[in-house]
């Protein structure tokens, strides 16, 4: 989901918020939304390495999931600009009262 947007929403809060140096986007319905149109569905890929509870950057009240993942493929910009295949890391805040991100 990653690049195709295609997300269970029950996963996420509705304060789900995403931001990166160049988005910030409230909501998980307007993340996948942007993702799906941003990248090149026929060519952009989104290859997990692995997920773990990231020791370093949790606490008791604010657990996180690290996820490690390579992209690849098209972006939906100008004539389609290639992206070549690059390490990501995604963390994920969970809520301890809802179990939710």
């Amino acid at each position: 989901w990653f690049v195709t947007g295609n997300v269970n929403p029950s996963y996420f809060s509705d304060d789900f918020k995403f931001q990166d140096p160049d988005v910030k986007v409230d909501g998980i319905k307007k993340y996948s939304e942007g993702v799906n149109r941003l990248f090149d569905q026929s060519t952009s890929r989104a290859e997990i390495i692995s997920t773990v509870i990231n020791e370093e950057a949790s606490t008791p009240d604010r657990p996180v999931i690290t996820c490690t993942w390579r992209l690849s493929g098209r972006v939906n910009v100008g004539f389609g600009l290639e992206i070549k295949p690059y390490i990501v890391y995604t963390d994920f805040v969970v809520d301890p009262q809802t179990s939710l991100i």
